[in-house]
């Protein structure tokens, strides 16, 4: 486990302190996800080589939502700076990851935009310029098109524009490629 405290900033201002401690539950991140919730990588594309790759690797709905996100890189990075959007929430996050390791953070809903299976959105950024293409480095959307990021995600090349995930009735959405860049490398878990 994590021996520290990671801050959301939510879209309306609100800080948001999840303290990082075994047993705490929804609220837990962790670098050892449940099996509930496993990454299959390597698929069809794989993380370009020279350091840490950053992607979203699955998106969990419902009142104990959350998001993980795996390095799938070939070198240790840090998170330090980076922020996942949920337009309208945004949340700074922070953490080292080793290759292939995995990270949770807990995702309350109502307090970082609902993860909803009907329909939304996951960006991952280097700093927060929300709008910036050169920002955006991991991007999936589900249920519908058109959220409110998906433009950024599809001028950055991190996303196809248009591409949906089918999530419909799921509990999850797990990454099926390395490095996904559409609705082919996610499937409904």
């Amino acid at each position: 486990m994590y021996d520290r405290v990671i801050g959301l900033i939510l879209g309306v201002g609100a800080v948001v302190f999840v303290l990082l401690l075994a047993g705490v539950g929804s609220a837990a991140l962790t670098d050892d996800p449940p099996e509930v919730s496993p990454y299959v990588s390597g698929a069809t594309t794989t993380a370009p080589s020279g350091g840490a790759t950053f992607v979203i690797s699955a998106v969990a709905f419902g009142d104990d939502g959350y998001v993980e996100i795996t390095n799938v890189g070939d070198g240790a990075g840090s998170l330090d700076g980076h922020w996942v959007c949920q337009f309208p929430a945004y949340g700074g996050i922070s953490g080292t990851l080793e290759p292939g390791e995995t990270t949770r953070f807990a995702v309350e809903s109502g307090g970082f935009g609902g993860l909803s299976e009907g329909s939304g959105e996951i960006g991952l950024y280097t700093a927060s310029g929300f709008d910036d293409p050169d920002l955006i480095i991991a991007y999936v959307q589900w249920g519908e098109p058109g959220q409110a990021r998906s433009g950024t995600a599809a001028q950055a090349g991190v996303w196809t524009a248009e591409s949906v995930v089918d999530a419909a009735g799921a509990a999850m959405i797990i990454a099926t490629e390395d490095v996904p860049t559409s609705a082919d490398g996610w499937s409904a878990g």
